[in-house]
């Protein structure tokens, strides 16, 4: 990909056309110390993988979610079942990955772990 051959990808244009979502995990999941690949093709994968994530992903999570009311629902950890208490620390360990990633600028670990 070069500028001066015509052949690069302009980063506004993607945001404009495929949302600035896109833009954000397609640099989140390359290695910026190295030389950086992009192309129209590549941006439609990351966005159909975009897509993927939060059409199937999220919708499921928050379309459990949409009746939930903490101050009824809410179960003490100790209450919990062993898979939950289980799957809850998982979650609390790789929150605390990802943002150690962020702070180390390990960006493409986020994305693959």
């Amino acid at each position: 990909m070069s500028k001066s051959r015509g052949n690069d990808v302009d980063p506004v244009d993607i945001a404009s056309r495929l949302g600035g979502e896109i833009v954000r995990l397609w640099v989140a999941s390359v290695d910026f110390r190295e030389d950086v690949v992009g192309s129209e093709q590549l941006m439609q994968r990351v966005s159909e993988s975009y897509r993927k994530i939060r059409n199937s992903l999220f919708r499921y999570v928050l379309s459990n979610l949409s009746d939930f009311d903490p101050q009824k629902n809410a179960v003490p950890f100790e209450e919990m079942d062993l898979l939950d208490q289980f799957m809850l620390r998982q979650t609390v360990a790789m929150s605390e990955d990802v943002l150690r990633w962020y702070d180390e600028f390990a960006f493409t670990k986020s994305t693959t772990a």
